[in-house]
Formats: structure tokens, C-alpha cells, sequence
């Protein structure tokens, strides 16, 4: 290296030392002129590292938890599994948000900026310590979030627009069904009526269409509407969460439901219910009741370990009614078989027929 290029790369570095050196400076006097602490940040990287229970106040008073094997659950929800991606974006936000300048320190003004018990959240670790807690209050004029830590007077403003959802089925996964409709290698489908029949279909390999054993000649199978079934079957969703014995027309609703006995390639069975109580009948002259709930539930039971099998019994699942009128309403959504021949016409007989006329 020449003269010449070390005096340009000297040149360089010491540009960018001085830039940084400003850079500093600017942030220093940012601070000092904004009346913001040294740590910035909304919660500490150590806290969040040691956290095994998080607590939500707002709409419910939500509980996160943190059980054996590394396990979250919404403990003030049926114990039901936390949405982990859910709880990777609440992180995230906590990371990036710090506090971008003093917005008060007088106690009284905090009602009026909703800094309050009502809308916090609050880390402990696993002995029940804890070890931080943010009051979330207004969005601020211009944008960000007016925000109080722990048990300090300041009430500051964030440099994002922080939200954090305060209701307990924000935060569960709402997946009932853990596989796809490619996952499918047999479907045996009970109807919601006996009359309606049933129905068998495979296939070997996951690129195969849907096929029928014995299939009778001159039937039609459609392939491509089971698999249409399968896929709004598996990409359900609850809805809403209830114990089994206060459901509305719980068990009326399995007692007209679509059975669909599964058997996927890894050759794990599953039995999944979809019901809907029938509509009543209205007898002649009845008033007629438009508002009467009739909620369709899905019940879903692995012959495998799934999460959710324990909670199958004691709990109804509600789901959309999209996924119970979604599926086939008879089997010829799934299957046609041959018109029967027409019979003969009846031979003529020599009997002329007798027109019968009663007298005046």
C-alpha cells in the first residue's frame, strides 16, 4: 500500500470517527433536552429472558404461563395453547419501542393520559417475582404510545405506535385441525342423517386424486370437490371457547353432525366431528323464532399425541358456520351413480276402461 492510499483510508477513518463522536453528542443532547433516562428501553433484555408468566390487564384479565417442557398456555383461558407467533410479535414490539420523549411527571395528570391498572402488562419469572411492568395509556397526537414503567412517576412517549391485545382468545391458537388436506390418505364420511349414507375414498400417494374401491359401473367420482371438503374441513378455526355442559345446543348439534373418519399417510387416525342442531320444526300457525342460536361445534380426536385431545370432552369448540355448510349435503356432491334403466310401459290390457257418470 502506497503513501497515498493510507493517507485517503486515515482520511476515511477519522471521517468516521468524527461522525460517530457527533452522533453521540446528538443523542446526548437529545436525551438531556427531552428529559429522557439513560435506558430507554421499555423492558430489559434480562427480563424478558426470565419471564414465565405474563399478566394482561385490559378487556379480560389475561394470564400467559409458562408449564413443564417449555409449554405456554392461557391460563386464564381453559389452559389452552398460546398462539406462539402471537407472543413472538409482542417481543418484537417490546424490543423496538423506546421512549422517544417526557411527556409528564405530575401523578395527577396520569387519569387523564389513562395511565392506570385497567391497560398494563407485567412480567414475572418462574418463583412469581416480578420483574417488570408497563401501564399502556393513549396513542399519542402524532403517533407512538404514552406509557408509564413499573413504579416510576415519568410518563413517557414511545417512538412506535405500541398495541397490545387485552382480550383472552387474542392470544390462544384458534388451529384446531394440526394437518393439511394433502396430508389425507382415507376419508370415511358419515352424513349428519342415516339416510344420507356413506362414503369411502383413498388414495396411495399424496399426488393421487381420490379414488373409490368397487366403484359401480357408470359412477362418477369427484376428486376434486373431496378435496375442496378436506381443505375447509382442515383450515378451520374456533371461534369461541365454552365448557361442554353450558354450551348452547351442544349436544344436539353432535347429534346431526358430519362424521369424517380420518386416516392420514403417516397412518395416524383422526376422528372429527362438524354439527349443527337441525332447524326446528314449525308447526301450522307457529310463531316463527329467527333469532334461536344454533352454533355449529367441531370436535377433533387424534390417535396420536395432539395438545388438544385432553381438552376434546370438557370443552366446545365453536367454529364458523362456513365450515359445517361447506360440506357436501348429500353424496352426490362426492358421487354419482348411474340412472337405473326405465321400465317397460305397462302392456295394455283388453279391458276398456269405464267412465263412471253419477246421475242428477
Amino acid at each position: 500500500m502506497n503513501i497515498r492510499s493510507l493517507l485517503i483510508l486515515t482520511l476515511i477513518l477519522g471521517v468516521i470517527a468524527t461522525a460517530l463522536i457527533i452522533n453521540e453528542q446528538i443523542n446526548q443532547q437529545k436525551q438531556a433536552s427531552w428529559n429522557l433516562p439513560e435506558d430507554t428501553s421499555l423492558i430489559s433484555e434480562e427480563a424478558l429472558r426470565n419471564t414465565a408468566q405474563i399478566q394482561i390487564t385490559g378487556r379480560d384479565n389475561i394470564s400467559i404461563e409458562r408449564r413443564d417442557a417449555g409449554l405456554w398456555v392461557i391460563g386464564s383461558y381453559h389452559n389452552l395453547p398460546l398462539d406462539i407467533s402471537k407472543m413472538g410479535q409482542l417481543i418484537t414490539d417490546l424490543r423496538e419501542a423506546s421512549l422517544a420523549r417526557l411527556v409528564t411527571k405530575n401523578p395527577e395528570k396520569r387519569d387523564d393520559l389513562q395511565i392506570d391498572d385497567q391497560s398494563l402488562i407485567a412480567f414475572y419469572d418462574e418463583s412469581g417475582d416480578e420483574l417488570g411492568r408497563i401501564y399502556i395509556g393513549k396513542t399519542g397526537k402524532n403517533g407512538g404510545r404514552i406509557i408509564a414503567r413499573n413504579d416510576e412517576t415519568e410518563v413517557y412517549l414511545t417512538d412506535n405506535n405500541l398495541s397490545i391485545d387485552t382480550a383472552n382468545n387474542d392470544w390462544v391458537e384458534t388451529d384446531l385441525i394440526p394437518f393439511t388436506a394433502n396430508d389425507v390418505k382415507a376419508i370415511t364420511l358419515h352424513w349428519p342423517t342415516e339416510e344420507a349414507g356413506v362414503i369411502t375414498v383413498s388414495r396411495e400417494t399424496q399426488a393421487d386424486e381420490f379414488a373409490m374401491a368397487d366403484l359401480p359401473e357408470g359412477a362418477t367420482l369427484y376428486p376434486s370437490n373431496i378435496l375442496s371438503s378436506m381443505r375447509n374441513l382442515t383450515n378451520a378455526r374456533f371461534t369461541d371457547v365454552f365448557d361442554a355442559s353450558e354450551a348452547t345446543k351442544y349436544e344436539d348439534a353432535f347429534a346431526h353432525a358430519y362424521h369424517f373418519a380420518l386416516t392420514l399417510f403417516d397412518e395416524t387416525s383422526w376422528d372429527i366431528y362438524v354439527g349443527q342442531a337441525p332447524e326446528p320444526e314449525i308447526a301450522d300457525g307457529a310463531e316463527i323464532n329467527f333469532g334461536e342460536e344454533r352454533p355449529v361445534y367441531m370436535m377433533a380426536k387424534s390417535s396420536g399425541e395432539d395438545i388438544l385431545n385432553p381438552f376434546m370432552d370438557s370443552l366446545a369448540f365453536e367454529v364458523s358456520e362456513y365450515t359445517f355448510n361447506s360440506q357436501p349435503d348429500t353424496i352426490a356432491d362426492w358421487l354419482t351413480l348411474p340412472q337405473p334403466e326405465e321400465e317397460e310401459a305397462a302392456e295394455e290390457t283388453d279391458t276398456p276402461a269405464v267412465l263412471e257418470i253419477s246421475p242428477n
